[in-house]
């Protein structure tokens, strides 16, 4: 669903102490509603000329548990002088997409109230009422049609205003995620980040990178627990980390996760895709089900996932080996009948296996 909210011009609004707020990452929270600005889409248009402006891309949503892990809801902050600032977020910004643009702040009773002007307009941010959540809390998007809901807080990230990530599955005796950030990120003790670094028809490998992760790079996580507040990451403006080359994973910033107003942002699931999950108690990437996807069609904000060709298993479990020597040993084991494991040693007659993966007569079987 698409909107476009024609702004009104708000002449008896007083342009008087201009606010300023130090640079640094925030959750915007409406002081009224008590909901996040969450941004949904890369775009925010502005006409200068009509004072008109496209805020299909704002959307806010109503409790912590939607926002805590939805890196929609980090802003940095930048100011650009006069009580002017651009907004950061995942991979873009509201300057950067409304020509320059860039709203003002003004101070009102410990909050904000978030303006633009231009020439004989001045328009201020909103938040208003729209839809119902599938737990009954109203969601809202952002526009300047109201005047009952203008004041915001600006929280600062930490402490209880964090970051944390919710695993996607459990494998390997630990709980696991992928994740993509449009700032670089540092990881709390206990977790550690991997590329996926090679794939195949069959299964996958993956290489530490440690601790910190870079932007704008899809990784695979080892988490600390079954909550976001065990999984704590520290969001940063730069860090050390460097962009790997080998990376197999594909980032997806957007989807239609509660409202989101441009669908053509989302990353629609394809049948060559595979999403992390576990396979006989194997890290794996694997074919979604409905209950994994959103609107049982799109691939979940800030996740990773991997493609693969059409003729690729269901599940792509974690190689035990080298890669390159499971690949041959799986294709080895096709051709001759009997029990295999994945690097390719047959299992003797009359033997019963340990609990694992193996091939057996070409195809693939998991004894538990």
């Amino acid at each position: 669903m698409k909107k476009l909210f024609t702004l009104i011009f708000l002449a008896s609004m007083a342009l008087s102490a201009a606010a300023q707020l130090d640079n640094g990452f925030y959750r915007i929270k409406n002081v009224a509603t008590g909901r996040y600005i969450v941004m949904f889409d890369p775009f925010v248009l502005v006409n200068k000329a009509t004072g008109t402006v496209g805020l299909n891309a704002l959307q806010t949503l109503p409790t912590w548990n939607k926002v805590r892990s939805h890196m929609g809801s980090v802003w940095y902050m930048e100011g650009k002088g006069d009580s002017k600032y651009d907004l950061h977020c995942q991979h873009s910004s509201l300057g950067a997409n409304s020509e320059g643009f860039y709203p003002s702040l003004l101070a009102n009773n410990g909050s904000f109230r978030i303006y633009g002007s231009y020439e004989s307009w001045v328009k201020y941010l909103n938040d208003e009422d729209d839809i119902y959540d599938e737990e009954g809390n109203i969601i809202g998007y952002v526009s300047a049609v109201g005047t009952d809901h203008l004041n915001w807080q600006f929280v600062p990230l930490g402490g209880d205003n964090y970051v944390g990530i919710e695993p996607e599955t459990s494998a390997d005796g630990y709980y696991w995620a992928t994740f993509l950030s449009g700032f670089p990120f540092t990881l709390s003790d206990g977790m550690e980040a991997y590329v996926v670094n090679d794939i195949n028809d069959h299964g996958f490998s993956r290489r530490s990178i440690g601790k910190q992760v870079p932007a704008h790079v899809p990784v695979l996580i080892r988490l600390n627990g079954s909550s976001p507040s065990s999984n704590i990451i520290t969001i940063q403006k730069s860090n050390s980390a460097s962009v790997p080359s080998d990376n197999k994973l594909y980032g997806c910033w957007y989807s239609s996760d509660l409202g989101g107003r441009h669908e053509n942002w989302n990353v629609k699931y394809e049948s060559n895709n595979r999403i992390l999950g576990s396979a006989g108690g194997r890290l794996a990437f694997v074919k979604a089900s409905g209950s994994r996807l959103i609107n049982d069609t799109y691939i979940e904000h800030n996740r990773g996932y991997i493609a693969v060709s059409s003729s690729a298993d269901d599940n792509i479990i974690e190689a035990t080996d080298d890669i390159s020597n499971s690949i041959k040993s799986v294709e080895q084991a096709e051709t001759e009948k009997g029990i295999y494991t994945l690097t390719g040693q047959k299992v003797p007659e009359g033997t019963k296996p340990r609990p694992g993966i193996y091939i057996k007569d070409g195809k693939k079987m998991v004894i538990k």
